[in-house]
């Protein structure tokens, strides 16, 4: 063979290697194609051009100029970048079920978007407010009001100074006996009825507890606090029945709005439960009662409905603390 030919052939190497070698030092991310609506793609990941738009008009927000700046608009893509990238190596780390925090963050997510689909619930009619109010007195009615007189024995001392004063108490006159011998109270106590939350920030929690369970005309037994110690005497208690549905209708409004999302939130829970393959080791089941083979073949068969009473929503402390 001439040297031309081999010259040739010398020169066509090199071309094909600088080729191949040019076409392994490109970036991997200019190789995929990137669609109209994104403005970039991760490991076949895309970042919307609506959320690179959002940051940058962020950041651009709070300098002069800033949205004509282009290394800013680089240094907005590249953190948007960057942010996929750690997001895809927390998700290879397996942080998702590993991180309580992650997991409990992802979990208030996909609660939030389950109460977004209860939002578009059209709003209930008159009927269904006023049974849901007429069915729960307990929930819209007033708070309670009391009237309470007491007498404080004060220091280590007064416990048993309380008790002996309480063997006292017969009637009227002795209460009022008893009251006049008693130490100087550290607070004030109304003599008008006020509601337990006022009583609460005078008597404290447990004296407060002690008033609310008190039949009228009864006299406590000793109520142990810190400084010392209280007899109350409940005086007059008004319950204060249940508020007008004109009055507590935004309460009734949202309560009828948490039941949707709880049964919102029950229907996805069943629906993925069926739909996924769930195996419970043998000695866990037969710990909760849930039985033998048979109930381990119905959660491999996701049959999620045989798997004992449904929990109310509000037991599940991850899903009702997230919201």
């Amino acid at each position: 063979m001439s040297a031309r030919p081999l010259a040739l052939l010398g020169v066509g190497a090199v071309l094909g290697a600088a080729v191949a070698a040019f076409g392994l030092m490109r970036p991997r991310s200019g190789s995929a194609p990137v669609p109209a609506d994104a403005a970039a793609m991760v490991n076949g990941v895309a970042i919307p051009r609506a959320t690179y738009h959002a940051a940058l008009a962020a950041v651009a927000g709070d300098r002069r100029d800033g949205a004509a700046d282009p290394a800013l608009h680089r240094g907005v893509l590249d953190r948007l970048i960057e942010e996929e990238l750690l997001v895809q190596r927390g998700l290879a780390l397996g942080l998702v079920r590993l991180d309580p925090r992650v997991r409990s963050d992802l979990i208030a997510a996909v609660l939030a978007e389950i109460d977004g689909q209860a939002e578009l619930e059209p709003a209930p009619d008159e009927a269904t407010l006023t049974a849901l109010h007429a069915a729960e007195p307990a929930r819209f009615g007033r708070s309670p009001r009391l009237t309470v007189s007491a007498a404080w024995f004060a220091g280590g001392d007064g416990e048993a100074r309380a008790a002996a004063a309480r063997r006292r108490v017969t009637d009227d006159a002795s209460w009022t006996a008893v009251r006049s011998g008693a130490d100087r109270s550290p607070v004030i106590v109304p003599s008008s009825a006020v509601p337990a939350g006022g009583l609460l920030d005078v008597l404290g929690p447990t004296a407060t507890r002690a008033a609310l369970t008190l039949p009228v005309g009864t006299v406590s037994d000793p109520v142990v606090t810190s400084g010392g110690t209280w007899l109350i005497r409940v005086e007059a208690r008004d319950d204060g029945g249940v508020r007008d549905l004109a009055e507590v209708r935004p309460e009734v409004e949202a309560e009828w709005r948490r039941r949707v999302g709880d049964r919102h939130l029950r229907a996805t829970l069943d629906d993925e439960r069926r739909a996924a393959s769930v195996a419970i080791a043998t000695d866990l089941r037969r710990a909760d009662g849930r039985g033998g083979d048979r109930r381990a073949d119905a959660d491999r068969d996701g049959e999620a409905g045989d798997l004992g009473p449904d929990l109310d929503v509000d037991e599940i402390p991850v899903a009702r603390g997230a919201r």
